[in-house]
């Protein structure tokens, strides 16, 4: 049974079952670290570095970090904690770019209608767009240690009619961004990491890709400038949750497919899933801020 994924460290965890069962060790062309930091958070990095390695995961070749964290309901330490490691991460990334970007934009992907879906159109919403100040106020854009940032949500294709991606790559095209940055929901293929967990990546995304709604692949392949992904997992295939189910209760596999498979194309989120997406949101839009805005605390970039 295929499960659906969009995280890299998941995709890897399967890779490497098959790979024990082989007898073999490591995955080539894959390498991983993992840094456990305070609050329990954890950041797991994986750099896919061939074509073999490629194909094993089932991802890009790229960066792939991983922020992992337990707490629902964060205290202030923790939120801070949480925002200091999605930063590190996203300017650990912006890094090992080979030139330092001196504009981005921001797109927040998805249906802010949807709770699941949300988590991309509420983080744009919470970053400091500064280009308009820097076009109609030059003097004060540079007194004040501004980045040029633009922020944008195109919404989604049965919203608008108009696929994110053609409406990204005009607006790319007009302001010619040196970087884009991409935010939008997950699939997961553990319940575990459902709101427990952030990944940013360096090689952009395919929105709707772990929901089987495959769109136009937003990257620096098809838009000519660096783009990073910021994604949270919110949701997890039905067919998961019944086949893991059954599989504590019943040895079957023949059952347990037949059972699964009657659940193919549903997903469900948290029940909370309304609350987790706009604090995850407030998390992201703060840890952009901090990287680019760093005039600007993180008390001070709360309160905006």
């Amino acid at each position: 049974m295929n499960f659906r994924t969009d995280l890299a460290s998941e995709l890897r965890d399967e890779a490497m079952k098959t790979y024990a069962d082989e007898n073999r060790g490591v995955l080539d062309g894959v390498k991983e670290k993992t840094t456990n930091l305070s609050h329990d958070i954890s950041v797991c990095e994986i750099e896919i570095t061939t074509d073999d390695g490629a194909k094993l995961i089932g991802k890009p070749i790229g960066r792939y970090i991983t922020l992992s964290f337990p707490f629902s309901n964060p205290d202030y330490e923790s939120t801070m904690a949480l925002i200091d490691a999605a930063k590190t991460a996203l300017l650990s990334l912006i890094d090992s770019l080979k030139h330092k970007p001196h504009s981005a934009m921001f797109c927040g992907l998805g249906n802010r209608l949807l709770s699941a879906d949300s988590i991309g159109p509420l983080s744009a919403d919470g970053v400091i767009a500064t280009r308009h100040v820097k076009r109609t106020s030059p003097d004060v854009f540079e007194k004040t240690n501004l980045f040029d940032m633009t922020s944008l949500s195109p919404g989604v294709t049965a919203q608008t009619g108009i696929e994110a991606f053609d409406t990204i790559n005009g607006v790319v095209s007009r302001e010619k961004p040196d970087l884009l940055i991409v935010c939008d929901a997950l699939a997961a293929r553990e319940t575990a990491r459902l709101s427990h967990t952030i990944q940013l990546s360096s090689c952009g995304i395919s929105p709707g890709s772990g929901v089987g709604g495959g769109h136009c692949e937003i990257s620096e392949n098809t838009l000519g400038i660096p783009v990073i992904s910021i994604g949270v997992p919110t949701v997890v295939d039905t067919q998961t949750l019944i086949f893991d189910s059954l599989s504590l209760v019943c040895s079957d596999e023949e059952i347990i497919s037949s059972a699964a498979e009657r659940a193919k194309g549903m997903f469900v989120s948290p029940n909370d899933i309304d609350v987790v997406s706009k604090r995850l949101a407030s998390v992201i839009c703060c840890a952009v801020n901090a990287a680019f805005q760093k005039e600007f605390s993180y008390q001070e970039l709360l309160l905006l």
